[in-house]
């Protein structure tokens, strides 16, 4: 409802209680992706998004968020995931 209304700074603080407290990951983090990327919280927006992908959300949900993500991010998304990638 709070992602509906557009009130995402108090969505995101739900969504990430709710996660914490059992919810789907896969149903909870794209519309924790939107909240984030609605509060130019982009490269945290970016992870849920991937992540809610490798756990089977529909490309429905994720698309629209995914591209506006890439834009905002250009190069700097390819090269987080490498560091991110690189040994320890």
């Amino acid at each position: 409802a709070s992602v509906a209304s557009e009130k995402h700074g108090e969505a995101i603080g739900l969504l990430r209680r709710a996660i914490r407290l059992g919810a789907e990951e896969r149903d909870a983090l794209p519309l924790l992706a939107q909240s984030l990327s609605a509060r130019d919280q982009s490269l945290a927006a970016m992870v849920c998004n991937e992540r809610a992908r490798t756990l089977g959300a529909r490309a429905t949900e994720l698309g629209g968020v995914q591209v506006e993500l890439q834009t905002r991010l250009g190069d700097a998304w390819p090269r987080f995931k490498a560091w991110m990638s690189e040994p320890q």
